[in-house]
């Protein structure tokens, strides 16, 4: 049985910079200890959303429409990072926002499909995937967008980052052995690759725990991705859950108790959450209209500053 874990403490943050021209809106209800980010197609298009751990307080920040998704909590929980669908498919940036909805800035400029933000521990540094030479490559930036840097170069796809809580490390997949997704995990300066996972289906979207001893995963089985998690050096799989339905994008919660994850189809996709022993399942979403992508927040004081 995997143990609850707690968060050692919340790393410092660079602050980014705020336009000083602001659409003003109305507070978001940020009053729980910790918040999950989300996307969801509910108004039409893809937008990003935030709730409380139970699923209640539920509150569009983004209010585009244009398809916003993949979001990313900033690590003391002001910010969200995500990609919005600035010219069609394959044409996204990466933005960042406030919580409230203010303060929204974008962080990449060029035609190609940059995608998948992930924030440093420390805040510092944003990793994402980019199509701008021709297939999907993991890069890292600085938080304020400067400095995108190359750290896969290789001709496969390479996506769905995702940092070690001490940032030294990302986690990602590629296709870049027989065309199957597998985790490979990299340091955060690009050297010492190594591959987690050898099987003959697809493994994706890796998170690591927050003490770094474990890794959520989905892998595909009979046609449909199910919840595992796995030892930290790719050993010790088990799979959490036991549904006939896709369950995809898992998110560790802060004190590492929980993941969350959407489950479900296309268009009714929900969020859920599943203690780390498989039990304790919960429908955090009732909509079912496309919801993915969950992203928790850290531990923080409930004033909301």
């Amino acid at each position: 049985m995997i143990a609850g874990w707690v968060l050692a403490a919340a790393a410092s943050t660079a602050l980014l910079a705020v336009p000083s021209c602001e659409r003003m809106r109305p507070a978001g209800p940020f009053r729980a200890p910790t918040q999950i980010v989300f996307e969801s197609s509910r108004s039409g298009s893809l937008d990003v959303f935030v709730m409380n751990p139970d699923g209640s307080n539920e509150f569009n920040v983004t209010h585009s429409p244009l398809d916003e998704t993949d979001p990313s909590f900033s690590p003391d929980g002001r910010w969200i990072a995500f990609a919005i669908d600035r010219g069609g498919y394959l044409s996204r940036e990466i933005e960042v926002i406030r919580i409230d909805g203010r303060g929204r800035r974008r962080l990449t400029q060029n035609t190609a499909d940059d995608s998948s933000p992930a924030w440093s521990p420390d805040g510092r540094r944003i990793a994402f995937v980019s199509g701008r030479h021709g297939n999907d490559e993991i890069y890292v930036m600085n938080a304020d967008g400067t400095h995108q840097v190359n750290l896969t170069h290789d001709a496969a796809q390479d996506t769905e980052p995702a940092w070690s809580p001490d940032g030294k490390s990302i986690v990602f997949t590629s296709d870049r052995v027989g065309g199957l997704k597998e985790i490979y995990v990299i340091a955060a300066d690009g050297s010492h690759l190594r591959r987690l996972t050898r099987n003959d289906v697809n493994d994706s979207w890796p998170a690591w725990s927050p003490d770094a001893k474990w890794i959520a995963f989905s892998r595909e089985i009979g046609g449909i991705y199910a919840l595992f998690v796995m030892k930290a050096d790719g050993t010790g799989a088990r799979r959490l859950t036991d549904t006939l339905e896709n369950e995809e994008h898992p998110a560790w919660s802060p004190d590492g108790s929980q993941i969350a994850f959407s489950r479900g189809h296309g268009g009714n996709a929900a969020i859920w959450t599943v203690r780390t022993n498989g039990r304790g399942q919960a429908v955090l979403t009732t909509l079912e209209t496309g919801e993915c992508c969950a992203s928790w927040g850290p531990l923080r004081p409930t004033d909301n500053r």
